[in-house]
């Protein structure tokens, strides 16, 4: 059986102009991804973002722009996940703490993209970073 999720992931970024990145628990690569998760029915997705963001990382956060699309497709090609990176304005960043669903976080720059998944670091290659400040 196939399956097709849509997934909304925040780009939060600090002082320095540096962004969130996480580490999924369960992974066993090093990558790391950018946070947020999957729709659940009768959600917006200004709805979906805000909720994931408090459930990993417990930032409150507030959607301002939609900055890129992004797509994952399981090597086994049963399972695809495809959605938007938005830009968010976060509350209080030092209210960061991660879920059991991540083990880490750190903030990274631009020029580290190799550090993210592919998927992601491929939609954020695409980003013009001068509009984000």
């Amino acid at each position: 059986m196939t399956q097709l999720f849509f997934g909304i992931k925040a780009l939060v970024l600090n002082d320095e102009g540096k962004f969130l990145a996480v580490h999924k628990t369960k992974q066993a690569s090093p990558l790391l991804e950018i946070p947020g998760g999957r729709m659940e029915f009768g959600e917006t997705i200004e709805e979906t973002l805000i909720r994931e963001m408090k459930e990993e990382t417990n930032l409150v956060v507030a959607p301002k722009k939609i900055l890129t699309t992004w797509n994952y497709m399981k090597k086994t090609g049963d399972f695809q996940v495809a959605g938007l990176i938005y830009l968010v304005e976060v509350e209080n960043l030092s209210s960061l703490t991660l879920s059991e669903e991540h083990d880490s976080c750190t903030w990274l720059g631009f020029d580290e993209l190799n550090l993210l998944v592919p998927h992601f670091k491929n939609a954020l290659e695409n980003i013009e970073c001068s509009n984000l400040f």
